[in-house]
Parts: C-alpha cells; structure tokens; sequence
C-alpha cells in the first residue's frame, strides 16, 4: 500500500481537529470577552530537511521529510471583540489590549470578560467567584451598603465617591504564552511576565463582545466538512484499489 492514505488519513485526522475548535468558536459567538481558536497547520509534503535544505518534490521523501498534515498548535485571535452597552454599572470593558487579572483558588488568572459582580462583603469578582484583583496586587472590594459605584477609564474604581482601588489591566509578550482554561479564562506559561499595557481605557457599562462572527464560522464549517468529506472519499479510494489489487494477486497467484 503507498504513502497515499496514510497522508490523507493524516489531513482528516486534522480537518476533524480544525472542525471542533471552529464548532465550539461558533458555539461562543454571542459569549462575553470569547475569543477564538485559530488552527495552525504543518506542511503536506516536506518543505525542508533536518539540515534546512530544501526538498525536491520530485524525488522521493527522506526519513527527514514530514509528508503528513499536522495540527501545529491552536493559536489565540486576540483580535478585540466590539464594546457593547449594557447599562450594568459592573459591566467592564476594555478598549485595547490586555485581560482583567482575576483570582481564586488555583491562582491568578487573565480575562477579558468584564461582567462582574458583587460579593456579600463588598468584593468585585468575576461571574465564576475569582476575585479581581487591583494595581496594588489586592482584590478590589468595595465598604459594606456602597451605593455608587464610578469605575473610570483609568480603573480607578468609586465607590460613594471614595476611591477604593484600581482595576489591573496586564498583557503578555506573547499571545502563545496564554493557556486557556475554560471559557473565557486563561492561565500563562511558566515564566512568562505580566505587563501593563501602555494604551488602554476601561468603559463602565459595556461589556467586549465575543469576537467570533456566526456567520463567517458557520461558512468555515461548511468547508472543513467538504474538506473532511473530500479526504475520506480519497482514503475510500486508496481501500478499494487494495483489496483490488489482493484480489487480482491472490488469483493469480491461485
């Protein structure tokens, strides 16, 4: 049997992987402060080998050579979501980059979805319970029967027109360093760095849409199911010419 299926079970195998992480995109769209996977592939057939010499297509693939699909890594759109107005005085969201720290149990952990609440003792937290957490690396809380509550562009957050924190606001070098753990929430790598953000503003009473366009998903899924399609019916084709050819041998053979 030739190399031909197995390189074409290696693009299903990817094309399957591509449809869940558009599936639940598409699933997240209307999701506050979502942003999206993207799938990053590896090269069909070998580009180049070991040393970086370039391959010739023409000849026959070295041990070297990577002849197969292969799903690189989920990399994060971290293209921004648009403000909505929701009129909530703890809707918060952020006009440029960065992700709201926010803390718990296992640790600190960055978000942008900015639907907070309030505890019954007066701290801010998110819509799971972590906390979130100021400049001054403590959880903003706000004194016992507040009223009004003002949270600037600044961060600084008002409370009875006292200030009672600063909202942090922190990026990473690097989008890959950030490591999703559920919807809406991620970890970072180990040693990776927080940072603040030289250009943002906090907008009280909007909240950052999911940056998932329906529509643009569903078209997305439409292809990667042909594609997936496409490749079965060729791995069908590959089973077929076999069983043909043992066929023609065994009775030859007979």
């Amino acid at each position: 049997m030739g190399d031909g299926i197995y390189t074409a079970l290696s693009g299903a195998l990817a094309q399957q992987h591509a449809l869940d992480v558009v599936a639940n995109n598409v699933a997240n769209a209307s999701t506050a402060g979502f942003r999206a996977d993207r799938v990053v592939f590896g090269q069909l057939l070998a580009g180049a080998q070991a040393d970086g010499a370039p391959v010739d297509p023409r000849q026959t693939p070295g041990p070297d050579s990577n002849k197969f699909v292969k799903v690189e890594q989920n990399a994060l759109d971290t293209s921004s979501g648009e403000l909505r107005a929701t009129g909530n005085t703890l809707d918060v969201g952020i006009q440029g980059d960065g992700y709201f720290v926010v803390r718990g149990s296992g640790g600190d952990r960055l978000t942008r979805s900015g639907n907070f609440m309030m505890r019954e003792d007066g701290a801010l937290t998110s819509v799971d319970g972590r906390a979130v957490v100021g400049e001054d690396n403590h959880p903003i809380v706000f004194p016992r029967g507040v009223k009004d509550i003002q949270i600037k562009p600044d961060g600084v957050v008002m409370g009875d027109g006292q200030e009672v924190g600063r909202i942090a606001v922190k990026n990473v070098s690097d989008p890959a360093q950030l490591l999703r753990e559920g919807t809406t929430t991620y970890s970072i790598t180990p040693g990776a760095q927080l940072a603040t953000p030289e250009r943002v503003e906090l907008v009280q009473g909007h909240l950052e849409a999911s940056n998932v366009n329906a529509i643009a998903g569903m078209n997305e899924l439409i292809t990667i199911q042909r594609s997936f399609d496409a490749l079965q019916r060729v791995i069908d084709t590959f089973q077929q010419i076999d069983q043909r050819t043992a066929k023609d041998l065994g009775s030859r053979n007979g």
